[in-house]
């Protein structure tokens, strides 16, 4: 699924009817998350999930593709980074 979520991110660049149909519900999408946030008390807020949001998009483009540092376990990493963000 997320390979799939990225061609149709990358076909809203070129299509407006794609990007008509997926902004919303990536902007709805963001939204629950920062709410979801809030709601827990978790550390941050909007700002530390949207650096969570690129963690993670960042994170699965590298494994499901070819991976900027092939020895790195990326579960690992977005785990340790995350932890720093909303320390």
């Amino acid at each position: 699924m997320a390979a799939a979520l990225i061609e149709l991110r990358l076909e809203a660049t070129r299509s407006d009817d794609v990007r008509a149909v997926l902004e919303p519900v990536l902007h709805q999408g963001f939204a629950t998350d920062v709410a979801f946030h809030r709601a827990r008390g978790l550390p941050g807020g909007r700002e530390q999930v949207l650096w969570l949001h690129h963690l993670v998009n960042g994170a699965v483009l590298d494994a499901i593709t070819i991976p900027v540092h092939p020895g790195s376990k990326v579960g690992e990493v977005v785990a340790r980074a995350a932890s720093k963000l909303t320390a």
